[in-house]
C-alpha cells in the first residue's frame, strides 16, 4: 500500500544509482576516458615541447650573407631588418646587386648565402629567396629566412618612400585602445589596459562558449539515459508492482536523481583525471626542461589574479550547472513517461530536444551581448531556467553577475526541474495501461485534464 506522495524515492534512488554505477559499461566509460585524459595530456605536450625544441635548434641559423637583387623603384637599405629585434636574423651582411644574374655570380665560393629577389606584381611586392645550388644551407633553412622575411619585411617597406628609420620608428609606434565609463577615468581605475584587459576580454568570449557547450552535450547525452530507465519498468513489467508499493512520482524523482548523479560522478571522474593529467604534465615539464613554462596553469593564475573563480561565485555557478543538468534530465523524464516502449523514445522526446536546442540557439545568437562575446549577456536570461543554466555560471565565475542574481536563478531552476518530474510522474500514472502510439505534445494539456 502507498504511503505518501514521495514516500519510497529513497529507495528506487539507491537501487538505480547502485545498479547503474556497477554495470561494466558505465564503468568502462567512465574510467577509460579519465585514464586517457591523465596519459595523454602530459604525452602531447611533451611531444609539443620536443617539437618545439627541435624548431629552437634549427634556427639557430648558418646564413651571414644576403644578395639582394632588387628590381623595384625606390632604394631601400635591407640593413634595417637587423635592428627590428628579430633574436636570429639581426647579424646578417645584406649586399646589393644589380640584378639576379649578379647575385647568383656573386654565390660563388660564398656557402653560408642566400638571394634575395623583389620584384612587383600587380599592386604588391614579391619576395622570393633562392638557394644557390653551391651552398651549404639546406631548403628549410632558406624557407626559415622567407618566413623571417614575411613577418618582418612590411615594417621597413616605407623606407622606399624616403622616410628615415627615426621617421619610420615614429610612423610604427604601437597604439593602444581601450574602453572606460565616465566613472573610472574620474577615479583612476581603469580596468581594461594592459595585459589584464586582454585575458579578461579572451576569458569573456571563451568561459561562457565552453559553459554552454559542455552542458548542452552532456544533458544531450545523459538525457536519454534517464528517459531510457523511466520507460524500463514499462517493458520489464516491474509497473504494477510499482503502481502498488509507491507513487510514480517517487519512482520518477529517484529514477531521475539517481540517473543525474551517476552523471555527475562520470563527468567529475574525468575531471580528476585531466586534473592529475595537468599535474602529472607539470611535474613532468619541472624535470625534464626546467626553464620551460605552461601557459595554461600561467593562465589560470592570471585570471584569479584578476578575481576569477573566487570560491563563492565558482560554488554557486557549479550549483546551477548540476540543478541544470536536473532541469534537462527532468525534460527526459516526461519523454520517459509518455512512451510506453524504448522503441518511442525519438518521438516522445521532442520535448525535451527541442526545448534544449531553442535554448542553446537563444544563448548563442540571442540580441544582448555588449563586449563582443559570442553568448549574449541579455539579463532576461539570467531568470529563465532553461537559459539561465547555459549562460548565468560563466557569469558568476567571470564576476558580472551578483551572488543574489545566482541565488534567485538557482531557486527557480530547482523549482522547475521539481514540477517537471512531478508532471512525469503524474504522466506516468495517466499512461500506465494505455496501449497504441503515444500521445503527441499537444494533446498533453487535454490529458491532465482528463480528457
Amino acid at each position: 500500500m502507498r504511503k505518501g506522495f514521495l514516500s519510497g524515492w529513497g529507495k528506487v534512488f539507491r537501487f538505480s544509482l547502485s545498479r547503474t554505477v556497477s554495470g561494466k559499461g558505465w564503468k568502462l566509460l567512465t574510467l577509460i576516458p579519465a585514464l586517457l585524459l591523465l596519459l595523454c595530456i602530459p604525452a602531447l605536450v611533451i611531444l609539443l615541447q620536443d617539437r618545439g625544441g627541435e624548431e629552437e635548434i634549427r634556427d639557430r641559423t648558418a646564413l651571414r650573407v644576403v644578395y639582394v637583387a632588387d628590381e623595384t623603384p625606390g632604394e631601400l637599405d635591407f640593413r634595417a631588418l637587423n635592428g627590428l629585434g628579430d633574436p636570429v636574423y639581426s647579424g646578417l651582411d645584406y649586399v646589393v646587386c644589380a640584378g639576379p644574374e649578379d647575385a647568383l655570380a656573386r654565390t660563388a665560393g660564398e656557402p653560408d648565402s642566400l638571394i634575395l629577389s623583389l620584384r612587383r606584381e600587380g599592386d604588391g611586392y614579391r619576395l622570393r629567396v633562392v638557394l644557390p645550388e653551391q651552398s651549404a644551407l639546406d631548403m628549410g633553412e632558406a624557407e626559415h629566412y622567407a618566413e623571417f622575411l614575411n613577418g618582418y619585411f612590411g615594417a621597413i617597406l616605407p623606407l622606399k618612400s624616403g622616410l628615415t628609420p627615426e621617421q619610420l620608428a615614429e610612423v610604427l609606434e604601437p597604439v593602444q585602445t581601450s574602453t572606460a565609463q565616465a566613472a573610472e577615468i574620474l577615479s583612476g581605475e581603469e580596468s581594461g589596459d594592459g595585459a589584464a584587459g586582454e585575458i579578461r576580454e579572451i576569458a569573456d568570449i571563451v568561459l561562457p562558449y565552453l559553459n554552454v557547450m559542455l552542458l548542452y552535450f552532456l544533458v544531450l547525452f545523459y538525457g536519454q539515459g534517464v528517459a531510457s530507465s523511466v520507460v524500463l519498468e514499462k517493458q520489464s513489467k516491474l509497473m504494477d508492482t510499482f503502481l502498488l508499493s509507491l507513487r510514480p512520482e517517487a519512482m520518477i524523482l529517484g529514477k531521475l536523481l539517481a540517473g543525474t548523479l551517476a552523471g555527475i560522478l562520470q563527468v567529475l571522474v574525468w575531471i580528476v583525471g585531466a586534473a592529475g593529467g595537468v599535474l602529472l604534465t607539470s611535474g613532468l615539464m619541472h624535470v625534464l626542461y626546467p626553464d620551460a613554462q605552461m601557459g595554461f596553469l600561467l593562465l589560470l593564475k592570471q585570471l584569479g589574479a584578476l578575481g576569477f573563480f573566487a570560491p563563492g561565485p565558482s560554488i554557486l555557478a557549479l550549483l546551477i550547472i548540476v540543478g541544470g543538468f536536473l532541469l534537462y534530465c527532468s525534460l527526459a523524464a516526461v519523454g520517459g513517461a509518455l512512451a510506453g516502449k524504448q522503441a518511442d523514445l525519438g518521438s516522445t522526446n521532442s520535448l525535451f530536444t527541442t526545448l534544449l536546442v531553442a535554448s542553446f540557439l537563444i544563448s548563442i545568437l540571442g540580441k544582448g551581448s555588449s563586449s563582443g562575446q559570442i553568448i549574449s549577456d541579455a539579463s532576461w536570461m539570467n531568470y529563465v531556467p532553461f537559459t539561465a543554466v547555459l549562460t548565468l555560471p560563466s557569469r558568476l565565475v567571470l564576476g558580472e553577475a551578483s551572488a543574489l542574481t545566482g541565488i534567485v536563478s538557482l531557486v527557480i531552476v530547482l523549482l522547475f526541474a521539481l514540477a517537471i518530474a512531478m508532471l512525469a510522474g503524474r504522466l506516468y500514472t495517466l499512461l500506465a495501461f494505455r496501449k497504441g502510439d503515444p500521445p503527441k505534445i499537444k494533446e498533453i494539456p487535454a490529458l491532465l485534464r482528463g480528457k
